[in-house]
């Protein structure tokens, strides 16, 4: 009963200081990060320019600079939370003036993301991060097609997207749809991975358009375009959703850009991309590699020029190539 007892009162005070140790941690990086931020309130206005209404703004932050670095005192859990700004089922919203960077290595730290909201303003931002930089998305698999609730009526104008694995990323979480986004006036550096990005899995499903990349100047990227409907298919997987995902009328104008590599787009064996999906117009991109396709019928591209250094501009990606 004392050995019992004694292994008891000993659990118990193990557990105890793990969880005191972790609720310490949580209030420093609290503390050593809101000292980085300021959000002031804003009167509500009714449009902006162009062509995405908005009908209200809640929160406007002017010129704030924010500064992700993780510290030895800090729990390394914590490094898996971040996503800066999530912006979730909400109707008018504006981030203005941002700076966000992440000064070292926090894995799925997308600067902000945008999840099932709608009439959304972001402009004059730049964000570096370690994900992507901006994502939208609307729900994953069966609860995304539950909730039902579309990302759409959204404004990207005048940012700069340095760092990231993405510039601004549609996906992979898409299963409530995406519509009417407008990416504008934007400049893409810094070894960005992919500024041009949609993701998706078999299990997704949703429907991605009306999407408008235009006036788009990219620098020093890996690679342009990353279209992948089979994207990080890592077990354990859930059921195939059908339909599946649908990208449609999806614009890429005024885009001049260089990278390692064009980029790559694949879609679905069954559901492949076709005369409704990609629009190009005035496309300019210089590039080492061209652009890898699969399961891509009757796209055209006219208004897509490409400056290869190295085989062929557009080219079928091998069978058994990982995607």
């Amino acid at each position: 009963m004392d050995t019992h007892y004694f292994i008891i009162k000993i659990s118990v005070f193990c557990l105890y200081s793990i969880l005191s140790e972790l609720l310490t941690a949580v209030k420093q990086h609290l503390h050593s990060f809101s000292k980085f931020m300021c959000i002031k309130r804003k009167h509500t206005i009714t449009k902006v320019q162009g062509s995405i209404p908005i009908k209200r703004i809640d929160i406007q932050t002017k010129r704030t600079l924010i500064l992700l670095q993780l510290t030895n005192n800090i729990h390394p859990f914590l490094s898996l939370i971040y996503q800066l700004y999530h912006v979730l089922y909400t109707n008018g919203f504006t981030i203005d003036g941002i700076d966000i960077r992440a000064l070292e290595y926090i894995p799925s730290s997308d600067g902000i993301d945008i999840d099932s909201s709608n009439d959304i303003l972001i402009t004059s931002t730049r964000i570096e991060a370690h994900d992507d930089c901006i994502s939208i998305k609307s729900g994953r698999d069966e609860d995304g097609r539950r909730v039902g609730r579309p990302s759409e009526n959204i404004l990207i104008e005048n940012c700069h997207f340095a760092y990231g694995h993405g510039g601004v990323a549609m996906g992979s979480e898409i299963s409530g749809g995406i519509r009417n986004v407008t990416i504008r006036s934007c400049l893409m550096d810094n070894e960005n991975w992919s500024p041009l990005r949609f993701k998706s899995q078999p299990s997704r499903g949703g429907t991605v358009e009306n999407i408008t990349f235009e006036d788009i100047t990219i620098k020093g990227a890996r690679s342009i375009f990353d279209i992948n409907m089979e994207w990080r298919m890592v077990p354990p997987l859930s059921p195939a959703h059908y339909p599946l995902t649908c990208l449609r009328n999806i614009h890429f104008k005024n885009i001049n850009g260089e990278a390692q590599s064009a980029g790559t787009m694949y879609g679905f064996k069954e559901a492949p991309f076709g005369n409704d999906t990609f629009f190009f117009e005035n496309c300019h991109i210089k590039a080492q590699k061209g652009l890898s396709i699969s399961n891509v019928a009757n796209v055209n591209f006219k208004g897509l020029e490409l400056e290869i250094k190295e085989g062929e501009k557009i080219y079928e990606r091998s069978a058994n190539k990982d995607k």
